[in-house]
């Protein structure tokens, strides 16, 4: 949940993943991400709330290398898991409340007062994602392992 962008995002290793995964098994993912691709261009110069720093102790880590520039659209993933030759993908979309989703995260740090940064950070994005695309949303993809290796 929420973590195969970090490392999954290659041919080569959704296949080494579904190795583990028995003929007609199910694969889900569901994780944040993007609504669309970023252009070429904007992916060599992302918007700043989403190309940052981490504050100290971390502030060596870019945000945007280290997380978004690793997220894709959900016909992105559909295609790569499609592109496998071992998925036959069910569903892949994004959840119908996503902007709502974020927003009651965003609450919900406020009111427990977690990281006033992510919380600046996040609601720069929301704030982006109203007027510009992609924007941040959550996808499910389902597929059923049709194939073996």
């Amino acid at each position: 949940m929420n973590s195969l962008s970090f490392f999954g995002g290659s041919v080569e290793f959704l296949q080494h993943l579904l190795r583990h995964l028995r003929r007609d098994g199910q694969f889900v993912v569901g994780m944040e991400t993007f609504n669309a691709e970023f252009s070429t261009q904007v992916r060599r110069n992302p918007p700043a709330m989403f190309n940052y720093s981490l504050p100290p102790p971390d502030e060596e880590i870019n945000v945007w290398e280290a997380d978004f520039s690793k997220m894709h659209s959900p016909p992105w993933w559909a295609t790569l898991c499609r592109d496998s030759a071992l998925l036959e993908v069910e569903s892949c979309s994004e959840l119908e409340d996503a902007e709502v989703l974020y927003e009651d995260l965003v609450r919900c740090q406020i009111e427990h007062d977690l990281e006033p940064a992510d919380v600046q950070a996040s609601i720069q994005q929301i704030e982006y994602g109203r007027v510009h695309r992609p924007a941040k949303t959550l996808f499910v993809l389902s597929a059923v392992r049709r194939q073996t290796p």
